[in-house]
């Protein structure tokens, strides 16, 4: 069951990822922590730098529909120092069914997160990227201003509980 301070993800029927953007020094990493509490969402605990990183060296694997580029790139990302830190010093295992996935960056990263993701029950990951990065997929939603994102949440959290108490005084 859940309070009504942390509302279901799924009420809100969004179920991809959560990407926090911003420069350095503008909160992502605060908000990332605040959003990882959240019972249906893991937050990244490290910075990984994963997209930024491997969209721009993607053209080094070739056409990943070749089982042996698409291998590469997945255990190179499996093996992320920041993924091997979260793993007590281990990749992250290759799926099983990684022959099935489709053949793209996205995929590969999703399922990465979502290993971290199921080690603590979550249904969702949110991951923060440094500096402007910007989501084109309407399916991944990105919080390009963290700092004030987190200052309306808690300002919001406030006011809740102040409504609270005012009636729980009331009502003595």
């Amino acid at each position: 069951m859940t309070s009504p301070m942390s509302p279901s993800i799924d009420a809100a029927g969004a179920s991809g990822p959560v990407f926090l953007v911003g420069m350095n020094g503008s909160g992502t990493t605060m908000l990332c922590h605040s959003l990882g509490n959240h019972p249906d969402l893991y937050g990244c605990k490290r910075e990984t730098r994963v997209l930024p990183h491997f969209i721009a060296h993607l053209h080094r694997y070739g056409t990943l529909a070749d089982d042996d580029n698409f291998l590469r790139l997945m255990r190179d990302i499996y093996a992320l120092r920041a993924f091997r830190q979260l793993n007590g010093g281990r990749p992250v295992p290759l799926p099983e069914d990684w022959a099935t996935m489709p053949r793209d960056l996205a995929s590969i990263v999703d399922t990465a997160f979502r290993y971290f993701a199921a080690q603590e029950h979550k249904k969702r990951w949110a991951d923060k990227t440094p500096r402007c990065m910007r989501s084109t997929s309407p399916r991944w939603p990105v919080c390009s201003r963290p700092r004030a994102s987190y200052m309306s949440f808690a300002m919001a959290a406030t006011r809740r509980t102040r409504s609270i108490d005012a009636g729980t005084a009331r009502r003595r």
